[in-house]
C-alpha cells in the first residue's frame, strides 16, 4: 500500500486497511510505503491514530522498483511470493467487502499451493 499522511483519501482507507491487516494477519504479509519525507510527522500521525503497530516503511519515490511506480495516491499492490505484482488497485476500494477479502485470500491461497 503506497499511501501519505497528506492524501485525504489515504488517511480516510487507513482505518479499513488496518482492520484488515487484523482480519489477515498470518494469512497475508502487509507492508505500508508512506511517501512522506517527514518521519517526525509520519511517526506522530501513526502514535495519534493507533497505526503504529503496522509494518510502516518511509520511502522516497526514487526508490520504488519501476513496477511499483505510482502516479496516483493510494495504489495498493498484492504481491505474489515470487515477488511479482498479482494486484495493482489505483485510489480508494473497500477492503473490508466479503468480495475483497476473497480475492485477497484466492490470491494468497494460489501462491501458497
Amino acid at each position: 500500500y503506497v499511501w501519505a499522511t497528506w492524501c485525504p483519501l489515504c488517511v480516510k482507507e487507513m482505518t479499513e486497511l488496518r482492520q484488515l491487516h487484523d482480519k489477515l494477519e498470518g494469512e497475508v504479509t502487509f507492508i505500508f510505503l508512506s511517501a512522506d519525507e517527514n518521519l517526525d510527522r509520519l511517526k506522530d500521525f501513526l502514535d495519534d491514530n493507533g497505526y503504529s503497530g503496522l509494518p510502516v516503511y518511509i520511502t522516497g519515490s526514487d526508490d520504488l522498483p519501476n513496477a511499483l511506480v505510482i502516479n496516483v495516491l493510494p495504489t495498493t499492490f498484492l504481491i505474489n511470493k515470487e515477488g511479482f505484482v498479482a494486484l495493482r488497485r489505483p485510489g480508494m476500494h473497500d477492503w473490508n467487502s466479503e468480495e475483497s477479502i476473497g480475492e485477497i485470500r484466492n490470491l494468497a491461497k494460489s501462491y501458497r499451493d
